[in-house]
C-alpha cells in the first residue's frame, strides 16, 4: 500500500491481513519476508503431520496393529455409559501370554514381535466384529465385548485358548507352543 498511516495498518490486520509492507518497496525486505512465510507455511504443515502421526500412535499399538491401550480405556469408557443407560451387559477379558519371558529368551526381539503379532491375530479372528481388542502392555491384550454375559464371554475365550492350543507358534527353526492366561 502507499498509506502506512496506524489506521490503515489496523484496518488491514481486521480483515485477516498477515503482514504490511509500504511503497516504495524494498525488493531485500520483501524476499526476507516472503522466505520467512514460506518457512512458517513448511513448519506448519511439519507439525500438523507430526500431530495426526502422534495422534495415531497413541491409539494404534505399531507392532501388532491392535489399538493400544488409551484408545482401548476411551472406548470402554463408552462402552460403559452405553451399557448402564441401556441395561445392558459389558464384559472385560484380560489375557496374558504365558511364560512370554522365556519365549523371549528362545526367540529373540523380532521372533517375540512376531509372536505378539500371531496372538493378535487369533484374537481379532475370534473376537465379534463389534468387539474390542487391544494390547495394553509387553504380552498383555485385553478386549471388551458389549451385550454378552460372563458365560458368552467364556465361550469366546475356551475359542481363543482352542485356536492357540491347535498349533504351536513356529518361527524360523523354533517351535513353540503357546498358552494364555485369561480372566474375565
Amino acid at each position: 500500500t502507499g498509506a502506512d498511516d496506524e489506521t490503515t495498518k489496523q484496518r488491514a490486520f481486521a480483515c485477516g491481513a498477515t503482514d504490511f509492507i509500504t511503497k516504495p518497496l524494498d525488493a531485500i525486505q520483501l524476499l526476507a519476508r516472503v522466505q520467512a512465510y514460506v518457512r512458517y507455511d513448511q513448519t506448519a504443515r511439519k507439525l500438523t503431520e507430526q500431530s495426526a502421526n502422534l495422534a495415531e500412535q497413541s491409539i494404534a499399538d505399531l507392532l501388532t496393529g491392535l489399538p493400544s491401550r488409551r484408545y482401548l480405556l476411551q472406548r470402554g469408557e463408552q462402552d460403559l455409559a452405553f451399557a448402564r443407560r441401556q441395561g445392558r451387559d459389558l464384559t472385560l477379558t484380560r489375557i496374558d501370554i504365558d511364560g512370554f519371558k522365556q519365549h523371549y529368551r528362545v526367540l529373540g526381539d523380532e521372533g517375540s514381535d512376531r509372536l505378539l503379532g500371531w496372538v493378535a491375530k487369533i484374537l481379532i479372528h475370534n473376537a465379534r466384529s463389534e468387539d474390542t481388542v487391544a494390547r495394553v502392555a509387553g504380552a498383555e491384550f485385553a478386549f471388551h465385548a458389549n451385550n454378552i454375559g460372563i458365560a458368552e464371554a467364556g465361550v469366546i475365550c475356551e475359542r481363543v485358548q482352542s485356536a492357540v492350543a491347535r498349533e504351536p507358534f513356529v518361527d524360523g527353526d523354533h517351535t513353540v507352543p503357546v498358552t494364555l492366561s485369561m480372566g474375565l
